[in-house]
């Protein structure tokens, strides 16, 4: 769900109706500017400021027409925070425009089946973490060889739980895709603070899946 945010003398924004909650947000601006926000939690606690750092050099994976008009836009990290209902925010410089996007990501049903080789990590199938299929945009591309690894660290606190990483693997796929208007979650594989290691994007473990995090070094 996204809404966009009065650049007036409100500082507070609820979610939506009373019952609306979201565990992770997202905030796209427009401007020069820079945005710091915080959330209140189900249990009525604000948490403290962050800084809504923009993704400045992830590749939208899109057509010409939707990157135009994401390129007006700067479109910040995905912040797991957990169980919230509402956001604060405040500016500093000149921003013309403020979006916010809310998620709902509840806990994964599906068993976290992992798939493992001799010699390697065991990884979490998109099945493990109830990837949502449907939302994919568009069959993922890949390169002939894969000369180098990146790794991208994401934003948001680092308490959470093992049981939570499958539903904030989910929340971030959910936000990239229907927040940024990417083809699917940009990053290939995602390892949370236990070591678990998820699989990312579509298209394979053992291929070449081209992501959409480090734009300039994607493909290969």
């Amino acid at each position: 769900m996204s809404r966009d945010v009065p650049l007036g003398a409100q500082r507070s924004l609820a979610a939506g109706q009373p019952s609306t909650r979201f565990n992770l947000v997202g905030l796209h601006w427009r401007g020069p500017g820079t945005v710091q926000f915080r959330t209140r939690s189900l249990a009525g606690r604000w948490g403290g400021w962050a800084d809504a750092a923009p993704e400045a050099e992830d590749q939208p994976d899109v057509g010409t027409a939707e990157r135009a008009r994401l390129s007006s836009w700067r479109l910040g990290n995905p912040w797991w925070v957990g169980p919230s209902d509402r956001i604060e925010y405040r500016l500093r410089g000149q921003v013309t425009r403020l979006r916010a996007y809310f998620v709902w990501s509840p806990p994964a049903g599906v068993p976290a089946r992992t798939l493992q080789k001799a010699g390697s990590p065991a990884i979490v199938p998109r099945s493990g973490w109830s990837a949502d299929e449907k939302i994919r945009r568009s069959t993922p591309s890949f390169a002939p060889v894969v000369r180098l690894a990146l790794v991208h660290h994401t934003a948001g606190a680092n308490g959470y739980t093992a049981a939570q990483s499958p539903s904030i693997v989910r929340a971030i796929e959910l936000y990239h895709v229907k927040g940024n208007g990417w083809n699917d979650i940009g990053y290939n594989f995602l390892v949370d603070r236990f070591g678990t290691v998820f699989e990312g994007r579509f298209g394979g473990i053992e291929r070449n899946v081209v992501g959409a995090h480090a734009e300039g070094f994607n493909t290969g």
